[in-house]
């Protein structure tokens, strides 16, 4: 969902997803799917809010480095792959 349509991962997109999953996945909330329509809205709602400030304060600091590091990781092999010489006979 963080991709455009060039297949470039659009650093903006990868902040909101993830801010939105981690939220997800730490609390618990439940959304619609009306209310996963409009993602910059969640997004803005839980920002404006302090609330994703306030969860992100509870969750140990190695936990989210590892989310952290593993997204950027994974967007990094994608990319290391899609430039190779089997990325590109693809």
């Amino acid at each position: 969902m963080s991709v455009d349509e060039h297949i470039f991962y659009n650093p903006c997109k990868v902040k909101i997803f993830t801010t939105i999953e981690i939220l997800l996945a730490y609390t618990n909330i439940n959304l619609t799917e009306k209310q996963q329509e409009d993602v910059l809205k969640l997004y803005d709602l839980f920002i404006s809010s302090k609330f994703y400030s306030e969860v992100i304060k509870l969750i140990p600091g190695e936990e989210l480095d590892y989310i952290q590091n593993g997204i950027f990781d994974t967007i990094h092999e994608i990319y290391r792959y899609r430039d190779s010489a089997m990325g590109v006979m693809q």
